[in-house]
């Protein structure tokens, strides 16, 4: 994956399929204060090493409304942490939320040059409540940047969290103005083992549909090559290239690499075939393996910085 010019990538074998930021732009207006007889609940505070394992499982919430995710390490996590307490000028802040124990109960992941305005990732503790905090970072990052001594201040607050995340139903979406994603170039060197590595999930969809324990095959016409997915009671068995005996040997057509959109999951059948007319299943079987293989889903990926 690989984030790039607009068309250039395509021409080795890339395709834009996974959706790159999009979110919520909350006006700092629109942030009311704490009522005085309330205290805030919560604080926060730069995250350390020690607060690695907290993070993985706080993680684990965060990537529940991801499709697509990014596997972080140890070494992925000190390196995110190190780049946050280095003030790198293209660096992001990771920083865990407390309760008035010192419990850490969340973290929020902050682009803070020039402002500490572009919310990267929330991940909450599910025994507290996410509209309060969501509420307090609102609050907390709006007096940062009232606190800044620049020339142009920000005035809103960029809750850049994907297309699908329920801190947008918490701030309430209304409130704002809604930003689309851009798309990360994604290239698969080996289509047929890719689908052989996600064969479990796959699997899984298909046991969990209308269809489940079906047999037979999935023939995908790429018009330029060709894959079969052969499937038995619910198993699948193999996956590999095939040689049409003729132009309209197959299940699927998917014109260039418009199959990676419905791989992974940023558009369905549905979407292509209202925008690629040569995008189309040759019966109801096929078109309903298809849907049940690759539903649509959102997903939110942050690259290394």
């Amino acid at each position: 994956m690989i984030a790039g010019i607009p068309w250039y990538y395509r021409q080795f074998g890339y395709e834009m399929a996974i959706d790159k930021g999009g979110g919520l732009q909350l006006p700092l207006s629109s942030i009311k204060p704490l009522p005085e007889s309330e205290k805030e609940q919560y604080s926060t505070r730069q995250a350390a090493a020690a607060d690695i394992p907290l993070l993985k499982s706080l993680y684990e919430i965060q990537c529940e409304y991801s499709l697509v995710n990014c596997v972080r390490d140890d070494v992925v996590w000190q390196y995110e942490i190190k780049q946050g307490q280095k003030g790198a000028i293209n660096g992001r802040n990771l920083e865990v939320i407390e309760t008035a124990e010192k419990e850490i109960i969340g973290y929020i992941y902050l682009r803070t040059f020039p402002a500490p305005n572009s919310i990267l990732e929330v991940a909450v503790n599910p025994a507290h409540s996410l509209m309060d905090v969501c509420y307090f970072i609102g609050r907390t990052l709006k007096a940062r940047i009232e606190k800044l001594e620049i020339e142009s201040k920000p005035t809103i607050l960029y809750f850049a969290l994907g297309e699908a995340h329920p801190a947008y139903d918490a701030l309430g979406k209304s409130s704002g103005k809604w930003q689309r994603p851009y798309a990360w170039y994604v290239r698969i060197p080996n289509l047929a083992r890719f689908l052989m590595h996600i064969k479990p999930v796959l699997e899984r969809r298909l046991a969990q549909s209308v269809i489940t324990g079906y047999s037979g095959s999935l023939k995908l016409n790429f018009y330029t090559s060709q894959l079969k997915i052969d499937i038995e009671k619910g198993r699948i068995t193999a996956v590999e290239p095939y040689q049409p005996d003729d132009f309209f040997d197959f299940d699927v057509f998917f014109p260039n690499l418009t199959f990676y959109q419905v791989l992974f999951g940023r558009r369905d059948i549905d979407d292509l075939r209202h925008i690629f007319p040569d995008c189309y299943a040759r019966n109801e079987e096929s078109f309903l393996l298809v849907k049940t293989f690759f539903p649509k889903g959102s997903s939110h990926v942050l690259n290394l910085d």
